[in-house]
């Protein structure tokens, strides 16, 4: 039986929590610090777990843990939305062909907030299917070329690519970095206290260096994502080092990491129905700190429902 790395949940937990927090209203200092790190750190991840599968098997489990739970998402929050649209008695939205459309291929104005890096993360999961039985050098090679082809074509694919393709090319690179963090043992190797004075001092600095991989926002092209690599690797050493020597448990944390994509879900449906400008009063960081409050008890009771749990955790059917 696989017991879960306490760590790894609790990397996972702030990263979901630096999701919400970053789309909200918050200092720029803040938000570049977050964008330096939380998607490479979501990808290296769910890396650090990728072992070789049959391509029948990758599908099936994205299938189930992956698309699944967001084709719901998006169901339950455009049914929200036809009542955003539909007031007065008349019709304030789009055209209805247009709506469905952008809907369908997960592309344009009506795309769920977050969900993209789910469609992402499981085409990066196929291609990396049939990178993982070439040599470690080739994974590395053809990777890189993957993250340059998207890189270089999308400003001219962009808004006309459906189900986030043309931003899954950066994927291999982030899970190929996670499985040789895995195999190799690395965090295992580095966590100490020099390891660990040195990864808070990449973390305080990391606000000079963000990227935007929704974007393709690099600023120094590779050496920006390799950038991002050693940010997200800093973190993990900070927190493994924390769980391993300290006697305080991140349970909260815990939670949000084990339950990530639902609390992912959640807010990308309230980003979705523009929530946030109920609450434009609100000092600047308040709603953030609101939201993730609320999402995380949300998710609590929610988990409780037996078929939101199948949902999210049920049995995959091979």
């Amino acid at each position: 039986m696989k017991t879960r790395l306490e760590y790894l949940d609790v990397a996972k937990g702030l990263g979901i929590l630096c999701v919400v927090i970053g789309h909200e209203f918050i200092p720029m200092i803040l938000s570049d610090w977050i964008y330096s790190f939380h998607m490479p750190l979501f990808f290296i991840v769910s890396g650090y777990f990728c072992s070789k599968r049959e391509f029948g098997e990758v599908i099936a489990k994205g299938w189930k843990r992956l698309l699944l739970p967001i084709l719901v998402t998006t169901i339950v929050a455009n049914i929200g939305m036809t009542f955003i649209f539909f007031r007065s008695g008349e019709w304030l939205g789009p055209s209805v062909s247009s709506w469905i459309f952008s809907v369908v291929t997960f592309n344009g104005e009506f795309d769920v907030v977050g969900l993209w890096f789910v469609w992402a993360l499981f085409w990066g999961k196929i291609y990396f299917c049939f990178l993982q039985k070439l040599p470690k050098y080739q994974i590395f090679i053809v990777s890189v070329l993957l993250f340059f082809l998207g890189y270089t074509l999308y400003p001219t694919l962009r808004g006309s690519v459906p189900w986030h393709i043309d931003k899954s090319l950066q994927v291999p690179i982030f899970l190929f970095v996670g499985m040789l963090l895995n195999q190799y043992e690395v965090l295992d190797r580095l966590c100490n206290k020099v390891a660990l004075f040195v990864s808070i001092i990449i973390m305080s600095l990391a606000w000079l260096y963000p990227i935007n991989m929704v974007f393709y926002v690099y600023p120094y092209s590779i050496f920006s994502a390799f950038l991002s690599m050693i940010i997200a690797i800093a973190l993990l050493l900070i927190l493994k080092y924390l769980c391993d020597n300290i006697d305080f448990k991140m349970r909260v944390l815990q939670f949000a990491g084990q339950n990530s994509l639902l609390i992912l879900c959640m807010h990308g449906t309230l980003g979705y129905w523009q929530v946030h400008k109920f609450f434009s009063a609100m000092p600047i960081c308040t709603f953030a700190i609101v939201q993730c409050i609320f999402l995380l008890i949300a998710a609590f009771f929610l988990l409780k429902i037996p078929m939101v749990n199948n949902l999210f955790y049920g049995k995959i059917v091979k």
